[in-house]
């Protein structure tokens, strides 16, 4: 395939210039999902957006509690784009240490998938 080599800037920058200059590559591939650049960057920018409007900003810490996938490459780099830090945090965790985990953390908003969304909304 086709390589791209960017210098400088920062993660999302060198992200964006790829996706520019490439948008229908495949950027991200797990086993059941392919995004190309294109795809990664929209759902990381309305992701981003939104993390925004949960009040993600400068060193905001965000929690990623999901399994790896296309969607948590687009949490991730939405994360960094909306200027936050993430805090992984492992899938297998009970709902109760995650809940710890964030408190401690002062980590406001939490970036999580389907299965473990209905833990959440339990307790």
């Amino acid at each position: 395939g086709e390589v791209v080599v960017f210098e400088g800037g920062l993660l999302p920058d060198l992200i964006d210039a790829a996706a520019a200059a490439t948008p229908g590559l495949p950027a991200v591939i797990d086993a059941d999902t392919t995004l190309t650049y294109a795809e990664l960057i929209g759902r990381a920018n309305h992701l981003a957006a939104r993390l925004q409007e949960a009040g993600t900003g400068p060193d905001t810490p965000v929690g990623i509690w999901m399994d790896r996938s296309c969607e948590m490459t687009v949490a991730l780099l939405a994360i960094l784009k909306a200027g936050g830090a993430f805090l992984p945090l492992d899938p297998d965790l009970p709902v109760g240490r995650v809940t710890q985990l964030l408190t401690d953390a002062h980590a406001p908003v939490i970036c999580t998938d389907t299965p473990r969304t209905q833990h959440l909304t339990d307790t």
